[in-house]
């Protein structure tokens, strides 16, 4: 390992970024292919959609559980703290996006740390809120396709990739605590 970075387990997938020794960032369906072949390596991952962007892109979150859990509902019976981490509210802001990939793989990866918090918690992961910000040029942009900052929509909730997340995550999850991971925009 170097810089912190454990390369994955056999037979688990890397990110875009980490095959380009992070020299790229993982495009949003280079994203999609990696989560569905993260899910297909584990049992204690759920992968699903919770809505669309203006322009149409999924908008993807997982569920890790031990056991496995589809509904809020099953989460609360456990009785166990609800944790939700989401990046990329911020089109420009991906480095958070990108570390929550690999945490993904290792909440998937039985023996490591983060996965035997799942003895603990229950973790949604919303990896990426503001595709469309994320795809609109190389460097990606604050805004959504509208140039609108999707981190000021919550209270009027009028785009559908902040509405969808408040209501299918935030309101139907009810989690004990959520990281909204941001990095400036710094590339």
């Amino acid at each position: 390992a170097q810089d912190g970075w454990t390369p994955p387990a056999e037979g688990f997938p890397r990110t875009a970024a980490e095959l380009s020794d992070f020299s790229e960032y993982t495009r949003h369906e280079e994203m999609w292919s990696y989560l569905r072949e993260l899910r297909a390596q584990t049992t204690e991952m759920r992968l699903g959609t919770y809505g669309q962007t203006r322009e149409g892109r999924r908008l993807p979150y997982a569920i890790y559980s031990r056991p496995m859990v589809a509904n809020p509902w099953e989460a609360w019976t456990l009785e166990r703290p609800i944790l939700v981490l989401a990046a990329n509210v911020h089109g420009n802001e991906r480095t958070f996006r990108e570390g929550l990939l690999v945490l993904m793989r290792d909440l998937a990866t039985s023996g490591t740390d983060a996965n035997a918090l799942l003895d603990e918690l229950v973790v949604l992961v919303v990896p990426q809120i503001n595709p469309d910000g994320f795809e609109a040029s190389y460097r990606g942009q604050r805004g959504n396709s509208w140039g609108i900052d999707l981190n000021r929509d919550y209270i009027k909730l009028e785009h559908p990739s902040i509405a969808n997340y408040v209501e299918n995550v935030l309101g139907e999850w009810r989690p004990h605590l959520f990281v909204d991971g941001h990095n400036g925009g710094s590339y």
